[in-house]
């Protein structure tokens, strides 16, 4: 039983992180610290994902499930395994890291612009 609870709370986890790094960025963009959190979000999951591997959390959810039902783990990543299901089109490995190749130069350019402007505000002198 502790093995099933153990999987299931790292998939939540899992879940909010995915949504952490997609959505992300409309909960932060006021906020500079938690704007740096999420840009190494992002681009810590750009470079895992680009990189062919998987998230560690994905085999820590595969290696607690494995204890109580073995025939429930699952060779594919975390998204292809949930949001597959979710979405009317099939999607593979390449289409989900050229979608975070997009994610991450856009999130990234974004912030970059908040900075710079934040930083040109700073310098004005005042009127």
């Amino acid at each position: 039983m502790i093995w099933r609870v153990l999987s299931h709370a790292v998939a939540v986890y899992h879940g909010l992180n995915v949504l952490w790094i997609n959505f992300g960025v409309f909960f932060v963009w006021r906020r500079p610290v938690w704007r740096a959190v999420h840009l190494a979000s992002v681009w810590i999951a750009f470079i895992t994902l680009s990189q062919g591997l998987y998230c560690p959390m994905t085999k820590i959810e595969n290696a607690f499930t494995a204890y109580y039902d073995p025939s429930k783990t699952y060779s594919t990543g975390f998204i292809l395994r949930y949001f597959r299901p979710m979405v009317w089109w099939d999607m593979t490995q390449p289409q989900i890291v050229k979608a975070m190749s997009v994610l991450t130069l856009l999130v990234t350019v974004f912030y970059a612009w908040l900075w710079a402007r934040e930083n040109v505000r700073r310098k004005r002198p005042p009127v």
